[in-house]
């Protein structure tokens, strides 16, 4: 740091010249049209769906003759294929964007079985995706396929490299050299259509235009400004479902049909949980693996599932006796059968249930039990691991920090409930943190059993300081306002959508739950006074609202209108008039929320 500080330092009012600039042409082809699996890679990456979702998608796609097969190993395309890609790629863009002969290409994998072709849009004439009548995620993954199998009879694309050195003197005569690269692009070619998604943004970057200015050998380059950056090694990217999937075919682990499964079973047994689209290990997992890699470390080796294909080739082609190799495999000498039987007598529950984690002292050790992870504390009582832990975060401070305030983690007791003040009879007010969100409570549940409690306006989350007067106002909900003009009773409360009057079945949103404690009987009649329907329309272009409008809108389904929005506890699917509760991922995740599908959705209302 203290030599990049001097270099910089010795560098200002020092003027720069470029001693070389050295020019490269690129050519970078086309991606192969879809596979299973790279369909599965590129759903995930470029429209955040899960393998399972990709392939639920792509199996309506099939049914209604949208799509060929989806479920293949095969990058090749049949002649018709061939043609109606080139035929489309040259009705959009031109000859000069079309290569002169028909591009075929190849599997590399020895474990394919190309029973099928590459994955592309059905048909001797492909349909553009505004043709096809498609909606939603049915019709993102067509135009992922349609675009695809186009880029792939498309020229490649021609680029321009730009390596440029400069040279400058500090204030001490050292020398400094400094390199930069750039790129432009000279023809698109198949970039009009296609770029292939990248699991690593720097990855990414590559694909993307960089220029540099126009330079020559021996040109002065004025000293605007300089600055020394710190630069830190990046720890190796997690999995996300594109990248697993990769790995899995990598590996021949698994066949096209099993990679969505494989990766739905890993959720469904709690052994990983997503975050922003990642995928990480939980307890549960760990303590799997660690039980397995002990005592059956032969059938989690990343070569079985590959033997074992290469041995079912061999049935297949008549090499090898299939009974022979059930027998084997199950009751020979090292078979299954007799592996159970060895190891269940070796294998020591206290020892399985502890988690070795590399990062953590003995004193420090995680257990599974029936309820979820633990730990001990220094008097042998059980303290729960909270849920939002995972093995890889977890260190000996925190463990230590949880064990010492009773089984809560640092956020806890942050969120503890804090007296801000009390009522006229002496009762304490608190202003807590629930499951559901905060809220303020009269009475201590150590002293009293007669606990009220009300849920804090939004406006007013975190806000310990506010003045008590106000805060017990809202514990006089619901209040009477006054009456109609009909003698009916006007009455002012907060609900699930937010501040409220009404009046008989009649009700009205307020904009600031504030104003119903101001409201007079007048301004109450006022509001009844406007007619119910154009006080919708009016509402609709003000900030009056009863509730938020949604996150996402799925649109129609079977007549009623779909969409995803955020309530009193958590994130709901509204359909037509009726809330539907989701997944629990889902309710407090909006991201989660953003990325779900329609087909997810719909599975939900089933």
């Amino acid at each position: 740091k203290e030599d990049a500080l001097a270099i910089v330092n010795g560098l200002v009012g020092h003027d720069f010249s470029v001693t070389e600039v050295e020019e490269k042409n690129i050519e970078q082809s086309p991606a192969a049209p879809f596979k299973t699996s790279t369909l599965q890679q590129e759903g995930n990456r470029k429209l955040h769906m899960s393998a399972k979702d990709t392939m639920r998608v792509a199996q309506s796609l099939y049914e209604n003759g949208f799509i060929t097969y989806m479920r293949t190993d095969s990058l090749t395309l049949s002649e018709e294929g061939i043609q109606a890609a080139r035929e489309a790629a040259l009705d959009l863009y031109g000859e000069e964007y079309v290569t002169a002969r028909p591009r075929q290409y190849q599997t590399t994998s020895s474990s394919a079985q190309e029973a099928h072709e590459a994955i592309r849009p059905a048909g001797e004439h492909f349909r553009t995706p505004e043709q096809t009548g498609l909606t939603g995620r049915e019709l993102e993954l067509y135009t992922l396929i349609w675009k695809r199998t186009l880029a792939s009879q498309m020229k490649n694309a021609r680029k321009v490299s730009t390596s440029v050195v400069l040279k400058s003197n500090t204030e001490q005569g050292r020398e400094v050299i400094f390199k930069t690269n750039g790129s432009r692009i000279e023809f698109p070619g198949f970039i009009r259509v296609y770029v292939e998604g990248k699991d690593d943004p720097d990855a990414a970057l590559e694909d993307k235009e960089a220029p540099l200015p126009l330079l020559t050998v021996g040109q002065k380059l004025s000293n605007v400004a300089i600055e020394a950056l710190s630069h830190c090694t990046k720890e190796p990217n997690r999995y996300t479902e594109a990248s697993l999937v990769q790995t899995l075919e990598k590996l021949g682990i698994g066949r096209p049909s099993t990679y969505a499964s494989i990766i739905d079973r890993l959720f469904e047994k709690d052994y990983v949980m997503r975050d922003k689209g990642n995928l990480v290990p939980t307890f549960i997992g760990f303590g799997v693996i660690q039980l397995l890699e002990s005592y059956f470390s032969d059938r989690v080796d990343y070569e079985f599932t590959r033997d074992m294909e290469a041995d079912l080739d061999k049935i297949a082609e008549g090499k090898l006796d299939e009974l022979q190799y059930l027998k084997d495999f199950y009751e020979g000498e090292q078979g299954l059968e007799q592996q159970v039987k060895t190891n269940k007598m070796k294998i020591n529950s206290k020892d399985v249930k502890k988690l070795v984690l590399p990062q953590l002292s003995e004193q420090s050790s995680i257990y599974l039990g029936p309820y979820g992870p633990y730990v001990k504390d220094s008097e042998g009582k059980f303290v729960s691991i909270p849920s939002d832990w995972t093995p890889s975060c977890v260190t000996d401070e925190m463990i230590a920090s949880l064990c010492e305030n009773g089984g809560k983690s640092q956020e806890a007791k942050l969120n503890a409930p804090e007296k801000i003040g009390q009522t006229a009879q002496g009762e304490p007010v608190l202003y807590c943190t629930g499951k559901f969100g905060d809220y303020w409570q009269i009475g201590d549940r150590a002293q009293t059993n007669d606990i009220r409690r009300f849920k804090v306006p939004k406006k007013y989350v975190g806000n310990r300081a506010l003045d008590i007067d106000k805060v017990l106002k809202y514990f006089s909900l619901p209040l009477t306002i006054g009456k109609s003009e009909s003698g009916e009773e006007i009455t002012a409360d907060i609900g699930k959508f937010g501040p409220y009057i009404k009046c008989g079945n009649d009700f009205r949103p307020i904009k600031d739950s504030d104003l119903l404690f101001d409201m007079t009987e007048d301004e109450a009649r006022a509001i009844f006074s406007i007619p119910k329907e154009e006080a919708k329309k009016n509402s609709k272009s003000s900030s009056v609202k009863s509730a938020m409008s949604p996150i996402v809108d799925f649109g129609d389904y079977e007549g009623k209108n779909l969409a995803i929005l955020h309530g009193r506890y958590g994130y709901y699917l509204r359909y037509g008039q009726e809330n539907l509760r989701i997944a629990k991922e889902y309710v407090h995740n909006e991201e989660a929320c953003k990325a779900m599908s329609k087909e997810t959705a719909i599975s939900f209302i089933k």
